[in-house]
């Protein structure tokens, strides 16, 4: 298939040597399964002290984005720098869709600083899936005061359908067109080119399709000057769609303030009623110590936050982190979550906020930890799950204003260095046992972690009732509701009772195999397959021709006229209570329920004594 390219932003950014916090605006949403690139043409920043001839300058060094998103650089690393400008492609698979509002990036500089006119776009068709990146070929050319821009011809391509991203940086500001292109390349949206960002520059993006495996360059014509171009490749096919079992997260969003008593977070877009939301906060009082953090929001869930941590963790300079989660929230547009001091007190405040889909409603939490120490790694401490499918959300902080790098195969959520560090990250489970680590970058330092692991709704629905309701009309969402451990794919007789005897090998699909292996029964037969048959053998008392539950009942307790046929009608006979209209099995156990009649269950399973001249049964042996 043809990809299909969407243009939804652009901009410049001018002079920045920290990481930063850049708002996006899209046009339009980029949706799951796609991929998203962010290409830039950069120049090293004007305040750095570096002149323009200055090699081993990289631009940037790290990209994510506020959904969860992570960008890999897919031109070659440390770009093409001795005239003091770049071409940078960075790309992500889109597993967390992009909103129209509340989106930015996080960018990370090369330390000198730098300056650039960028693009976001999204493309659909190419081939891969979450983790497989499909980017082929790439080749890269230093274009020095010249008119002829060339990206360099890659190798030669994998596959015979291929789609090809050209990137001319030009570190001058060329009059229009800017840049013609000579090599049958289609612009994505307009060249960018003027005065600023910094001194005057230009960048210009294009796309190509081919379906020939021979080496390709992009290239082009502009005004005499020096710039950097790039060429890379990806292969071609049918996206995979995403993973959308379990727990899945829906959007998020992060933000810091320097010096405020408290900081509001709101959700890119409308969040839904019955969601888990997971909040994770890091806080230092201004002048120091560590500030107490309460949460609130604007939907009325203020008593649904739990504290996942209990004092929170500390690290040596008085920082503070925190997480909490809201089960079963109540949603909606423009849904605002705040993390306010207490006492207020001026603080720098770090806010992560996440929605997450397909969580249990009942009790989502399953185990939590924390820890403090000092070192270069953050570890929150063991936790071990109850099975596969449940995610994990780590949040840790530290004295260092450090970036972190996450652990081979988690998501960051959040990596902020700026005022009060926030590095948050998750993994859907797929081990028992985990203590992750956040490794920081600038080295060792004092920091503090806490980590929470989620469970995604039970199979079937969410989590089982705590009691018999008039629509419990069937044995199995009856069995279900009673015996609280039972699943609710147990959806036969046969795998209820193994669930709920233990010692049922999966093998024990009818009646009579339960009874012989949940009782030891040893004077069972393998023809004994009905319930007449298995009551006859076991209680020894049973005539061969009584061959229906009723009659089985009479036999057993001799106190029924051969009328009563029905188990409604035994029933009522047994215990005198139930009524006429109890004429179902739902019906009776539900009245059992409501009455709180013990008395009518011992009545009804409590043998007759020898003395009253009746048979009692022996005890079956037990294993």
């Amino acid at each position: 298939m043809a990809p299909t390219v969407t243009l939804v932003a652009s901009g410049s950014w001018t002079d920045f040597s920290i990481q930063t916090l850049q708002a996006v605006t899209p046009s339009s949403t980029i949706p799951a399964g796609d991929r998203v690139f962010f290409v830039q043409g950069t120049t090293v920043g004007a305040g750095s002290g570096v002149s323009p001839g200055a090699s081993g300058w990289g631009g940037l060094v790290s990209l994510y984005d506020t959904a969860g998103n992570v960008f890999t650089r897919d031109s070659p690393t440390g770009g093409v720098a001795n005239n003091g400008t770049t071409a940078e492609v960075w790309s992500a698979y889109v597993k967390y869709p992009i909103p129209t509002s509340g989106y930015a990036v996080v960018a990370t500089p090369d330390s000198r600083g730098m300056s650039a006119w960028w693009k976001v776009f999204g493309v659909n068709g190419l081939a891969e899936n979450l983790g497989t990146s499909p980017v082929d070929k790439v080749a890269q050319a230093d274009n020095v005061s010249v008119t002829s821009y060339t990206s360099g011809t890659t190798a030669t391509l994998s596959t015979g359908d291929t789609w090809c991203l050209g990137v001319h940086s030009i570190n001058t500001n060329p009059t229009a067109p800017w840049f013609t292109d000579t090599a049958g390349f289609s612009k994505i949206g307009s060249d960018q080119s003027g005065t600023g960002p910094g001194s005057g520059r230009a960048l210009s993006v294009l796309q190509k399709e081919v379906t020939s495996t021979t080496g390709l360059a992009s290239t082009g014509t502009a005004t005499s000057a020096s710039g950097a171009s790039v060429i890379a490749t990806y292969k071609v096919a049918t996206p995979v769609a995403p993973d959308t079992s379990g727990l899945q997260i829906v959007q998020q969003n992060v933000q810091q303030t320097a010096a405020a008593n408290s900081l509001a977070v709101t959700f890119p877009g409308s969040t839904t009623t019955g969601n888990l939301m997971v909040v994770n906060v890091t806080a230092w009082k201004s002048g120091g110590g560590a500030p107490g953090i309460g949460i609130t929001d604007n939907k009325g869930n203020n008593a649904g936050f739990t504290a996942v941590h209990g004092t929170a963790p500390s690290t040596g300079g008085g920082a503070r982190v925190y997480q909490w989660y809201c089960k079963n929230f109540t949603g909606g547009a423009s849904h605002t979550v705040t993390a306010t001091t207490s006492p207020l007190a001026s603080s720098e405040i770090s806010v992560s906020i996440s929605e997450w889909s397909g969580g249990d409603t009942s009790a989502p939490l399953d185990q939590k930890n924390q820890a403090t120490g000092s070192s270069a790694t953050a570890q929150p401490g063991s936790v071990t799950v109850a099975s596969n499918g449940e995610i994990y959300i780590t949040n840790s902080t530290e004295d260092a204003g450090s970036l972190f790098i996450n652990q081979s195969g988690w998501v960051k959520l959040a990596d902020i260095a700026i005022n009060q560090d926030i590095h948050v990250q998750w993994q859907k489970a797929n081990a028992q046992t985990v203590n992750p680590s956040s490794k920081f970058v600038s080295g060792s330092t004092s920091w503090g972690a806490v980590i929470g692991t989620y469970k995604p709704a039970p199979a079937g629905g969410t989590s089982n009732p705590q009691t018999l309701t008039a629509t419990s009309t069937t044995t199995m969402t009856m069995t279900r509701q009673m015996g609280k451990p039972v699943l609710a794919t147990a959806t036969t007789l046969a795998s209820i009772a193994r669930q709920i005897g233990k010692r049922l090998t999966a093998t024990a699909s009818s009646t009579a195999t339960q009874l012989a292996q949940k009782a030891k029964l040893q004077t069972l037969t393998a023809t004994s397959t009905t319930t007449a048959s298995v009551a006859r053998q076991t209680l020894k008392i049973v005539a061969a021709t009584s061959t229906t539950t009723a009659s089985i009942v009479r036999a057993i307790t001799h106190t029924m006229a051969a009328t009563v046929t029905t188990v409604a009608l035994a029933g009522r006979t047994f215990t005198k209570t139930l009524t006429a209209t109890a004429t179902t099995a739902a019906t009776i156990v539900t009245t059992f329920i409501a009455a709180g009649a013990q008395t009518i269950f011992t009545r009804f399973f409590k043998p007759p004594t020898p003395s009253s001249g009746e048979f009692k049964p022996p005890n079956p042996r037990r294993g």
